[in-house]
């Protein structure tokens, strides 16, 4: 690491968009302090998840892919 940045800090805050994991597993960089709650828009629905400061990993089906994630309050 260049100047003990974290991969947290590096990467840009919010949605991180599709990765390469199995079922294709999104990411969501919540730079801020304390917990967010989060809405997960699905191709089919909605679900919402509370994260905290950091990069999290979301589960995106190959049935039902994650297409956005946004912050919506505080848990």
């Amino acid at each position: 690491m260049i100047g003990g940045a974290s991969v947290a800090q590096a990467a840009s805050c919010g949605f991180q968009g599709k990765n390469n994991e199995a079922y294709d597993a999104v990411h969501y960089n919540h730079c801020g302090s304390g917990n967010v709650y989060v809405q997960i828009d699905y191709w089919i629905g909605t679900g919402n998840a509370c994260l905290g400061p950091g990069m999290s990993s979301i589960t995106s089906f190959p049935w039902n892919r994650v297409q956005n994630v946004f912050a919506v309050g505080s848990c």
